[in-house]
């Protein structure tokens, strides 16, 4: 499902403010099996990362429609890293 959420997130106006890391682009780049994976990270960049502006921006990026027959809700942020220099955010989809 997380290939279904990228698909969004490329159609996006957010395609290029996406970086991918972690073991979603490892795996795809080695040629893994990314259903193994469960969750996939990022970094934003352009944009102000706040708990509103996540939430908008995921919110939007489950409202877009593709031939797939999958659908995205938000379900909730958090936030994560307290007290490191930059603050981050966990999203989480159904």
């Amino acid at each position: 499902m997380l290939e279904r959420m990228l698909e969004r997130i490329s159609e996006s106006a957010y395609q290029k403010n996406f970086i991918l890391k972690g073991g979603f682009l490892i795996a795809s780049i080695v040629g893994l099996d990314t259903r193994t994976t469960m969750d996939m990270d990022a970094t934003i960049r352009g944009l102000p990362v706040n708990e509103q502006s996540v939430r908008e921006m995921f919110e939007e990026i489950c409202r877009i429609k593709l031939n797939d027959d999958v659908s995205f809700t938000f379900r909730y942020i958090e936030e994560i890293r307290e007290g490191d220099e930059y603050t981050g955010y966990r999203v989480a989809l159904t």
